[in-house]
């Protein structure tokens, strides 16, 4: 007899989000790549560069999704921001487009709710991003903010693992700020 073997969800998904032709728009992307080689069972993390229904799915699999992508705000770039979602003020470049399937962020929430599904704490971290011309490597600001949230990505996963309450408002880190991601005050 084949014996199921279920294995317990990770209370964290990184989703990683963008295009990987476009400079800092594979920003979401990278993120993902670094962190997966130490995928554990705190948190798991995969690509998904255009949102679809598929996503629905993914909504069983975890307490808390944190989607990375590449954001343009006019803030400086490489800020970094941290958003509850869903936010009207703030869209990422993935998150907020409808694929040519019809399929964005919101449309995902809205089956979701149809269906009854229960739906995950759900949270952004957007890297703002200087420049999407396609073949162009990622600018130095973002690249310098993808070492700044990989290196305090255990802080992240903790703040976000902690109470409901503790990312109920955006936050902002520009370029520099030892802060993110805003647990804890700098030295």
């Amino acid at each position: 007899m084949n014996k199921v073997v279920s294995f317990p969800r990770p209370p964290l998904l990184v989703i990683g989000c963008g295009n990987l032709t476009c400079g800092d728009d594979r920003a979401g992307m990278e993120f993902v790549r670094k962190l997966r080689p130490q995928s554990c069972a705190q948190y798991a993390a995969r690509e998904m560069p255009q949102l679809s229904v598929d996503l629905l799915e993914l909504f069983k699999e975890t307490e808390t999704i944190l989607f990375v992508d590449a954001v343009e705000t006019g803030a400086a770039p490489g800020t970094l921001h941290l958003v509850p979602l869903p936010y009207a003020g703030l869209q990422s470049r993935s998150l907020g487009k409808v694929s040519g399937h019809g399929w964005g962020l919101n449309e995902v929430l809205g089956l979701a709710r149809s269906l009854g599904r229960e739906i995950p704490r759900l949270a952004l971290l957007g890297i703002e991003l200087e420049s999407v011309e396609p073949g162009e490597p990622i600018s130095p600001a973002v690249k310098q903010a993808l070492q700044v949230a990989l290196e305090n990505f255990p802080r992240l996963r903790t703040l976000l693992s902690g109470t409901a309450d503790a990312l109920t408002r955006p936050r902002s880190f520009a370029p520099g700020d030892c802060a993110f991601p805003g647990e804890v005050k700098c030295a």
